[in-house]
């Protein structure tokens, strides 16, 4: 699997994280700081090069004010 189906595969979760950072007016240092989470791992959720486990996606929601569903 090259990097582009990596991409595709792993992208929604990260387009619906970017999503909701931007309908709350926040950047991705606000976020991190927010989330404990690196402001550079973020970058990569939502660029679908990673892929975030259930205690960031906790923890996103969290800081995101959504339920963790909102993710799937």
């Amino acid at each position: 699997m090259n990097r582009n189906q990596v991409h595709n595969i792993l992208s929604p979760r990260g387009d619906l994280i970017s999503l909701r950072r931007r309908m709350l007016g926040m950047n991705q240092t606000e976020l991190s700081a927010s989330s404990h989470i690196s402001q550079a791992h973020i970058s990569k959720i939502e660029q679908g090069i990673k892929e975030p486990n259930e205690e960031q996606l906790s923890k996103l929601a969290n800081a995101l004010k959504c339920p963790v569903s909102f993710f799937y």
